[in-house]
């Protein structure tokens, strides 16, 4: 995408405080929801993102278009991975 290398580094700020905010929300929901449910939830998350930037992935779209796909995805794999770890 022609970032530099501070640009590339601010890129990923947003996508790792998405994975941050899915463990802290994946612990909130253990406590209350079955380990199995909040796994299914995370990796529905997951994928619902990663499906969400493979249009993107092709088109060449700008840090925009793809960045809710980021989210999502980051939060599903805090959820899975806060579980799994």
């Amino acid at each position: 995408m022609g970032y530099s290398a501070l640009q590339t580094g601010l890129a990923f700020i947003i996508p790792s405080l998405a994975i941050f905010a899915g463990t802290q929300f994946g612990a909130r929901l253990a406590n209350g929801l079955p380990m199995r449910t909040v796994l299914l939830a995370g990796f529905v998350a997951g994928i619902a993102g990663t499906l969400a930037l493979v249009s993107a992935a092709f088109s060449g779209a700008s840090y925009a278009t793809i960045l809710p796909g980021l989210v999502i995805s980051g939060t599903g794999r805090g959820l899975s991975g806060r579980q799994c770890g």
